[in-house]
C-alpha cells in the first residue's frame, strides 16, 4: 500500500470516525444529562468520554496493526501508534488524558454551537450517518488488504 493510499485509509476509517465519535459524546451528553454546563458535570461526562473512546480504540486494533506494516513514512507511523493502546500502559493512561480533554471540549463545544432542541433533534442521526458514510468509504478503499480472513 503506498502512503498517500495508507492516509486515505487512516482518515477515513479512524481520524473521521474518532473526531465524530467525539462529537457522539458530546451531543449524547448534553442531550441526556440535566443542566450539562456545570463544571462537575462536564468533569463527570469527560471521565465517561475519555473511557467510550478507549473501548473504541481497542475495537480499531486490528486494522492498525495491517496499516502500519505497510506505513514507510515516519509521520503516518506516528499517527497511527497513537492509535495503538495495547503496548504499555503509558500509552494506556496518555490516550485517556487526551480523550478526557477532548471529551470535555467536545461537550463545550457542541454545547456552543448548538442549540438544545438541535441537539434534542436531528443532530446525533446526522453523526451517525456521516461515521457510517465515512467508515463504508474507508473500508471500500482497502477492503481486501483489511480483511481478517484475507488469503494467505
Amino acid at each position: 500500500m503506498s502512503n498517500k493510499k495508507a492516509i486515505l485509509v487512516y482518515t477515513f476509517l479512524l481520524v473521521i470516525p474518532y473526531i465524530l465519535s467525539l462529537a457522539l459524546i458530546g451531543i449524547a451528553f448534553n442531550a441526556l444529562v440535566l443542566h450539562s454546563a456545570s463544571l462537575w458535570r462536564t468533569i463527570i461526562g469527560s471521565i465517561v468520554g475519555s473511557f467510550i473512546m478507549l473501548a473504541v480504540k481497542v475495537t480499531v486494533e486490528r486494522p492498525l496493526e495491517i496499516i502500519l506494516d505497510f506505513v514507510n513514512n515516519k509521520f503516518l507511523r506516528f499517527l497511527v501508534n497513537s492509535f495503538w493502546i495495547t503496548q504499555s500502559h503509558r500509552k494506556i493512561i496518555s490516550n485517556l488524558i487526551v480523550d478526557f480533554v477532548l471529551s470535555g471540549v467536545s461537550t463545550w463545544g457542541i454545547r456552543q454551537l448548538f442549540t438544545q432542541n438541535q441537539i434534542w433533534g436531528s443532530l446525533l442521526g446526522i453523526v451517525i450517518a456521516a461515521m457510517f458514510v465515512f467508515t463504508l468509504i474507508g473500508a471500500y478503499l482497502e477492503y481486501d488488504l483489511l480483511s481478517v480472513d484475507g488469503a494467505e
